[in-house]
């Protein structure tokens, strides 16, 4: 279930009061393991798989205040405000599967990833293409393990994403490019090699139109 409110209050043709409101609950299970036993000697950690189920709650409140104001032909906006979130989490059962132990030494685990995102985005402040903007992305994630046992492991991936918008007065159109190479990787494996393998969001163009009012 998600709820959501967005209110922005004008004071004047510069100064604006944005407030919003955002609820979300949802119930989901989450594959993990529980450490049993280590051995101090070989580094060798003994462990269990189990099924845990959740409910999270989460509550977020964002107040900003927004003002735009020029020093000579230079313009400028300034944001100022503070969000509050706020998160619940219920261990509704949890199952653990005793009878097949998996061990990793913790002095080798082999496991490890990298990953890295960057995005910057600039907008046209004045002349005759007031208003449009663009930003672009870029997100790198490496040679990482398939399954908690490290028996295979999944290609690392760079992605390119982009976006195109234009604000006058009120309204903003926009276009978000994601994948802009079509780049083919796998996102999640499911901690399995031969199902519940997940590919990659492809290419996708996604266009958006807002107005405040």
């Amino acid at each position: 279930m998600l709820t959501t409110l967005h209110q922005i209050y004008q004071f004047n043709n510069d100064w604006s009061l944005n407030h919003g409101f955002r609820y979300k609950a949802q119930n989901y299970q989450v594959n993990t393991v529980l450490p049993f036993n280590f051995n101090e000697v070989t580094g060798d950690l003994t462990r269990f798989f189990a099924n845990r189920a959740f409910r999270s709650d989460d509550y977020s409140i964002n107040t900003s205040v927004v003002g735009e104001f020029e020093t000579g032909n230079i313009k400028h906006q300034l944001v100022t405000g503070i969000d509050f979130n706020f998160n619940r989490f219920d261990d509704q059962i949890t199952k653990i599967n005793t009878s097949i132990p998996t061990t990793v030494n913790i002095f080798n685990p082999i496991y490890g990833d990298h990953s890295f995102g960057l995005w910057s985005s600039y907008q046209i402040q004045q002349g005759d293409l007031e208003g449009l903007g663009l930003g672009l992305g870029f997100n790198y994630v490496g040679k990482r393990a398939g399954d908690l046992d490290n028996s295979f492991y999944v290609d690392g991936y760079f992605i390119t994403n982009m976006a195109i918008f234009y604000e006058k007065n009120d309204w903003r159109v926009g276009l978000n490019i994601n994948n802009l190479f079509n780049t083919e990787y796998i996102s999640s494996t499911n901690n399995a090699r031969l199902f519940g393998n997940s590919p990659g969001q492809p290419f996708s163009v996604i266009g958006s139109v807002s107005v405040k009012f």
